[in-house]
């Protein structure tokens, strides 16, 4: 049976709802035809949204193509209409204009598999036609709403409808063919909606919106601004792309009203689906008044452009991991302003500093190295976090970790301070603020001393007995755990000698550039500057280090010629991606890592932060061989502690580091040197196959 709801009512489109008979089942489903954004590829349907303005920059795309990865119209409609909703709320959001391509698809596929999951688990429990009714009752739900709100767009908030049998509300709804099912459900929705409407609490977030726009906050304004936000609200909910009922209106004046109206929606959603988690109890605090602050006022939503200029103002002091720790601060309270309802920046207080430190007690301490945790707002991840801890508890496995560690947090409050004392000094309203009290103490140095596990080398020596270094089945990571007769000279050869020898850190010995690979001082040394490929941690960072003997003798330097007359740039090439920037430190780390866990009796010894504790240990090891501090500070890219290792002396010469690299064990003696065999991909000149090659788009011209 199939009954069409029409809307006919003064310039409003149309709308289509179908009640299908499902024979099978037994039950009557509500399916939307026409969804937005939803395609059918053969037996499948696909995701393919456009990608809102303000987001193209960031991502280089006009589209998202995404699998729902579902055969049936009906669930997959229900899946796109909450991508459609989802979508719309970034886009709205400052954050989202900071969002990359891949967190945008992370985020989506997550929901996606997420919303699979749901319908796997309710399916194999028999409860399958249980997620079928909440998808009737989510679009019963919103039908309601949504014409509770085209009512109140139609009507306004001042006239009461429904008082009698032949008023206003009545007759309209007749003449858009409700049916009359509904139409109760509308009444009582609509005098809700309507009482909330007429609440101080929603005509201040109006007025505080007109102000941002700068619209004048009239009696008329505040009306139209309004009807444009229950307009809004009414086409997301029903899928009805209407037009303005004000056609006679200024345009900018129609485009600002908008931009209040589909800002305040997205607010209002928020603040009606999200709730604070239960592990700590978050300030709520209010926007205090304004005129006691003296300045220029500046909108948080130009926060990021701020931020921008404090990084160009500090690049020559500032790497790019910096760069990025201020900009995740920076927007991390932005969130927490936008949460608290904070438009200006004189309108922050302490209150929200201490908020923000409440915030890092309740969120999942790798929060970070999830892309889709990391394009959540505030409020959301708190809910994560918490439904994680639920989850873990429910199903008896291990709790994650949940807190910033104090170093975490007097980093990030220190990059915070900073970005609010530009603000100050570029001469914009901001109230007198302290970070005492909320910013961690700095540990005292005798307990920094155990913050980092030092393996002896008698521990690291193992690891060079795997398959990758006495002979493996293959090329890629997955056969590298596998005995064979093959040995490949690449990062995941020499990357773990570097660090073992040297004590370089990750980042520089990943990233190292063929030519950083040269002889100074009549020996081979490896030259640590900034490059193409990444920068470097500090100033001091900027060193020469002898080539270790045991590189030498397993062929460092024949790998280094190799690379050359096959006119590759960067010393390890399968770490670098030819089409995104990718951090070649964390390449590695995923490659290697794995395949020291595959190990039993290395991963039962393995220690904390796996590949910086080599650091520790061997300036450790070399210590307690008398080797000078001054030298190993200067091997390991230290600044000196006293004026006479920084002001009155140079870094040690190759020579005498090459002594003191010579005192550390050898732990490589067991292998020996084979002849020169170059993963395949970079022999040939090709990118490694764990990065994907996109297709250029030919672009046509008419």
């Amino acid at each position: 049976m199939y009954l069409t709801v029409t809307e006919s009512y003064g310039t409003v489109d149309y709308l289509e709802i179908s009640f299908v008979s499902a024979l099978d089942d037994g039950y009557d489903m509500a399916v939307r035809h026409q969804v937005p954004n939803l395609q059918q590829r053969g037996n499948f349907y696909y995701w393919r949204p456009r990608v809102p303005e303000r987001l193209v920059s960031s991502n280089g795309s006009s589209h998202l193509a995404l699998s729902l990865k579902e055969s049936d119209y009906r669930y997959a409609g229900y899946m796109v209409r909450r991508l459609n909703l989802m979508l719309f709320e970034i886009a709205e959001s400052p954050q989202g204009a900071f969002m990359t391509k891949n967190a945008l698809r992370s985020l989506f596929q997550a929901e996606i598999a997420r919303m699979n999951d749901l319908k796997l688990t309710k399916q194999s429990t028999g409860a399958g036609f249980e997620a079928n009714s909440v998808i009737i009752k989510s679009l019963g739900a919103d039908v309601e709403v949504g014409w509770a709100y085209r009512l109140i767009e139609k009507f306004g908030t001042r006239q009461i409808l429904f008082e009698n049998k032949n008023c206003k509300g009545w007759r309209f709804l007749e003449q858009s063919k409700v049916p009359i099912d509904f139409r109760h459900g509308i009444v009582a929705t609509y005098h809700q909606e309507r009482s909330d409407a007429e609440s101080p609490f929603f005509r201040d977030e109006i007025a505080a919106l007109l102000e941002e726009h700068f619209l004048a906050n009239s009696i008329l304004n505040l009306e139209k601004a309004e009807s444009e936000y229950f307009r809004a609200r009414a086409d997301i909910l029903l899928d009805a792309q209407t037009p303005s009922l004000f056609k006679s209106r200024d345009k900018q004046d129609v485009d600002a009203l908008r931009s209040v109206a589909m800002a305040q929606s997205v607010m209002m959603q928020v603040g009606v689906t999200q709730s604070n988690p239960k592990l700590n109890n978050h300030f709520r605090v209010t926007a205090p008044s304004l005129s006691t602050v003296q300045g220029i006022e500046l909108p948080i939503k130009e926060f990021m452009k701020q931020c921008e200029l404090v990084i160009a103002n500090n690049r020559e002091n500032w790497n790019e991991d910096t760069a990025k720790d201020v900009k995740t601060i920076v927007r991390i309270f932005h969130g927490i302003l936008a949460e608290h309802n904070v438009l200006t920046s004189s309108g922050i207080d302490q209150t929200h500093l201490a908020a923000l430190r409440q915030h890092f007690n309740n969120i999942l301490t790798r929060w970070g190295s999830s892309e889709r945790y990391v394009a959540m707002t505030t409020v959301r991840l708190r809910e994560a976090t918490q439904r994680a801890v639920t989850l873990a508890e429910r199903n008896n496995r291990p709790v994650p970790k949940v807190g910033l560690s104090s170093g975490t947090i007097r980093r990030h409050l220190g990059n915070l301070e900073q970005f609010l004392n530009h603000l100050v000094a570029s001469g914009y309203a901001l109230r007198t603020l302290t970070f005492k009290g909320i910013k961690p103490k700095k540990r005292s140095s005798a307990t920094v001393r155990d913050l980092t596990y030092k393996p002896d080398p008698e521990q690291i020596a193992p690891i060079f007995h795997l398959p990758l270094f006495t002979g493996c089945a293959g090329p890629v990571p997955n056969l590298m755990r596998i005995q064979g007769d093959q040995i490949y000279h690449s990062s995941l050869y020499f990357v773990p000698m570097l660090i073992t020898y040297l004590g370089l850190r990750r980042a520089e010995a990943s990233g190292l550039a063929v030519a950083d690979i040269l002889k100074e001082e009549g020996i081979w040394a490896i030259k640590i500057r900034a490059n193409s490929i990444r920068g470097l941690k500090n100033l001091q960072s900027a060193r020469s280090v002898p080539v270790p003997a045991e590189l030498l003798r397993l062929g460092f330097i024949d790998y280094v010629d190799r690379l050359k007359e096959l006119h590759h740039s960067s010393l390890f090439p399968e770490l670098i991606s030819p089409s995104t920037k990718v951090d070649p430190g964390d390449r590695f780390y995923k490659a290697f890592v794995p395949l020291l866990k595959a190990e039993r009796q290395v991963a039962a010894q393995l220690w904390a932060r796996t590949i910086h504790a080599f650091r520790h240990g061997f300036s450790n090891t070399l210590k307690q061989l008398g080797v000078e501090i001054s030298t190993i500070e200067d091997i390991t890219g230290h600044l000196g502690r006293t004026e006479g290792e920084t002001r009155y002396t140079q870094i040690a010469r190759l020579g005498l580091m090459q002594k003191a690299i010579n005192a550390y064990p050898v732990i490589t003696g067991h292998l020996e040197r084979q002849p020169l065999c170059l993963l395949p991909f970079v022999e040939a000149s090709e990118p490694a196959p764990w990065f994907k090659i996109r297709k250029r788009r030919t672009v046509r011209r008419s």
